[in-house]
């Protein structure tokens, strides 16, 4: 079997994974081992050959995600937030004492209880007093005082 028909029946393979598994990832392999596929009638050495299939594939990836960055996800800060970051902002009232040494601290959201710690360890929140979520980590709220 010649050498082209093995790149060509591995861009074959690729594009079929990139069917299975779509993530514009396999993709890029597949291009990158068609092209080889057209070189190789040169009669290169196989690993100029590998080689240039593996710097094709790098560079298609890199500038793919790079093309979708920046067309794709230009305004990804504008769109509406979900799930959980948008508690990121939303006042609540502590139901314990929040201290992070204790690693005590609970606030409800929504009807849930999420733990709450402060970010900065120093810092101890009363029971009842109202706090700002500055960020979420799991099933963690971190929260500061509100200043009033």
């Amino acid at each position: 079997m010649q050498l082209w028909m093995i790149w060509l029946a591995l861009a074959l393979l690729f594009f079929i994974l990139e069917i299975i598994f779509p993530a514009f990832f396999f993709m890029w392999f597949g291009i990158s081992a068609a092209i080889v596929a057209l070189i190789a009638p040169l009669h290169l050495n196989i690993y100029i050959q590998f080689a240039i299939f593996a710097v094709l594939a790098s560079v298609l990836a890199i500038l793919s995600r790079t093309i979708f960055n920046k067309y794709f996800y230009k305004n990804s800060d504008k769109l509406p937030k979900t799930n959980v970051d948008k508690y990121i902002g939303k006042s609540l009232i502590a139901l314990e004492d929040i201290d992070n040494v204790k690693e005590t601290g609970k606030v409800k959201v929504d009807g849930v209880l999420w733990n709450a710690r402060t970010t900065d360890d120093t810092t101890i929140i009363k029971k009842g007093k109202e706090v700002v979520v500055e960020k979420v980590e799991g099933v963690t709220l971190y929260v500061k005082a509100k200043e009033k």
